[in-house]
């Protein structure tokens, strides 16, 4: 077993690696830590009080994460930018390049950090945590009910 990774933090949660394996980035008492591997902090984005797991971007620029009061924000792993997304929440990026997933209220929508138009992929999404993208971007699956629905 490895050492623990000290980094002198309380209340960490939500670890997530980086695509390429070199950092993590998780949470502490809302804001977005990006450490390497042996502790060092790279950066910090308190930018946004977050509320889920940071989900990274396919090149490690960003992570996607619920914010306070169900909104979506894309935050810079080495900056404080942070770009409001929109209202909803259990983002995710997929490939390829940019492309943001997220749930609301009336279903699963898609967009991008180029702030393409939001579209609407699905009406029925139950749970904040209840899709799932392919690994080439190009699919969702979802849940609903009795049912396992792909798109």
């Amino acid at each position: 077993m490895n050492e623990p990774i000290y980094v002198g933090k309380k209340y960490l949660s939500w670890p997530s690696w980086s695509p390429n394996g070199s950092q993590i980035a998780f949470v502490e008492n809302g804001d977005l830590i990006v450490v390497d591997l042996d502790g060092t902090i790279m950066s910090t984005n308190r930018s946004v009080f977050i509320q889920s797991k940071p989900m990274w971007s396919p090149n490690g620029d960003y992570v996607v994460v619920a914010g306070y009061g169900s909104s979506v924000h894309a935050l810079g792993t080495s900056s404080e930018e942070s770009l409001f997304i929109a209202e909803g929440w259990s983002p995710k990026f997929s490939k390829p390049k940019d492309k943001i997933w997220f749930a609301s209220g009336s279903g699963l929508f898609t967009t991008s950090l180029k702030r393409s138009p939001i579209q609407q992929i699905a009406v029925k999404c139950r749970g904040s945590d209840n899709y799932d993208c392919s690994p080439d971007g190009t699919k969702i699956v979802y849940c609903d009910n009795e049912y396992i629905i792909t798109i």
